[in-house]
């Protein structure tokens, strides 16, 4: 597909990919302190709005190669008359770099074990081969990583919805944190569960 090999680049370290998008959310600015013990509590270890360095190395951390311009256009998307032709576009497209992702939230807390001082970034992908669901990314780092350059991602998950989920507090329940988020109308409860995928429960 020519459009799709023609927008395949490797991914550059960009700083925060268009602040202008409808999903942006800005209520807190903060960086990460990896020499920092204590974490904060509640609400206040959630991050809305992320320093561009930041944004830059958990990005670079996450995926391979992505758009940090505008989306070209791909003439296919307005073909693909079934939900398995759009799928198979959108999964194209995402192979070859076609999505501008944003990290709409930080999260710190003990998320994969006990005391395990982390920090887990929320991620819109941005697909530019956009359908009705919504590509979301979440990543996992153990705090102190983030001090290198380079820092190792501790877990990564992927999911789609057709909701937008905003994380609203972070519980402990059991030595774990819990976070409590807004999906859609609702709300929910999200936690790690042992096979490593997002366990929902309403709330």
């Amino acid at each position: 597909m020519a459009v799709l090999a023609a927008a395949c680049h490797a991914a550059p370290a960009p700083s925060q990919p268009d602040t202008s998008q409808p999903d942006a959310t800005h209520a807190n600015t903060a960086s990460v302190d990896a020499s920092a013990t204590d974490a904060p509590t509640g609400t206040e270890r959630i991050a809305d709005v992320i320093a561009p360095d930041e944004v830059s190395k958990v990005l670079a951390a996450t995926f391979t190669r992505y758009s940090s311009g505008p989306c070209p256009d791909i003439p296919e998307l307005a073909r693909a008359d079934t939900w398995t032709k759009l799928d198979d576009l959108q999964e194209r497209a995402y192979r070859a770099g076609l999505f501008r992702p944003r990290i709409q939230q930080r999260i710190l807390g003990d998320f994969t074990a006990p005391k395990a001082d982390e920090a887990l970034y929320w991620i819109d992908v941005g697909d530019c081969a956009r359908t009705d669901f919504r590509h979301q990314v979440t990543v996992i780092f153990q705090r102190s990583e983030l001090a290198k350059d380079r820092p190792a991602v501790r877990l990564r998950l992927e999911r789609h919805t057709m909701v937008h989920v905003l994380v609203v507090d972070v519980v402990k329940r059991d030595g774990l944190d819990v976070l409590i988020a807004e999906s859609g109308r609702k709300r929910v409860s999200l936690r790690l569960a042992p096979s490593r995928t997002w366990f929902e429960e309403p709330l």
